[in-house]
């Protein structure tokens, strides 16, 4: 764990949001056609292993526009996130150096691998409850992870949680606002769920004081 493995919808039309109006039009595409759970849950598990982009994006746009399936796009995105993230950690417990590297320098995550490296050296579980609220590129964790032969089961356990409340989270609030919130809060997407988080601890440590 200590080695240093790195050197260096509704269908009304609304603005489109900062990562761009291409993706977005795609995203709503894609979510108006037949197989679309598929293709979601393809963009997750690619997502964790070597794809840019994120599946956020695809996730609200099909809770918006089918807010009673929005449970089970949740529950697709999160386990096909986490499989994503054993393929991940596979690929760089066996190829880091190879595969790994080359992965994260062309999708831009090799600068946050020394971040990664030491928060794995201190706490394995933490650090993946964390990454799910982080910029960080989840593939940055898996890989490294890997690497660093991380505990398997604390990866996988913390992995699930994690991911899950980020993407029931996204889900919950696409399908109760429909497309607009993508527009003004799926950018922030990070932020919110850290504040959340901040919020349940301080809730947690008040309630630990009374006892």
């Amino acid at each position: 764990m200590g080695r240093k493995i790195w050197a260096g919808a509704s269908h009304e039309e609304v603005e489109a949001p900062s990562w761009g109006a291409r993706w977005w039009e795609s995203f709503r595409q894609v979510a108006s056609r037949r197989g679309s759970a598929w293709s979601l849950a393809a963009l997750a598990a690619m997502e964790a292993v070597f794809f840019p982009i994120p599946p956020d994006a695809l996730l609200a746009a099909l809770a918006a526009a089918h807010p009673e399936a929005r449970w089970r796009f949740a529950l697709i995105t999160t386990v096909a996130s986490v499989m994503g993230g054993l393929a991940g950690y596979a690929v760089g417990f066996v190829a880091f150096e190879t595969v790994g590297k080359p992965i994260l320098a062309a999708t831009g995550a090799a600068s946050a691998v020394p971040t990664v490296q030491a928060w794995f050296a201190a706490h394995t579980f933490l650090l993946l409850l964390l990454a799910a609220f982080t910029p960080i590129p989840y593939k940055a964790f898996t890989l490294t992870g890997g690497a660093l032969a991380a505990p398997l089961l604390p990866f996988f356990l913390a992995s699930l949680i994690g991911r899950g409340v980020r993407f029931f989270f996204v889900a919950w609030l696409s399908a109760r606002y429909g497309e607009r919130v993508v527009r003004l809060l799926l950018p922030r997407i990070n932020l919110l769920l850290a504040l959340g988080a901040v919020g349940i601890v301080l809730v947690l440590v008040w309630r630990a004081l009374q006892w």
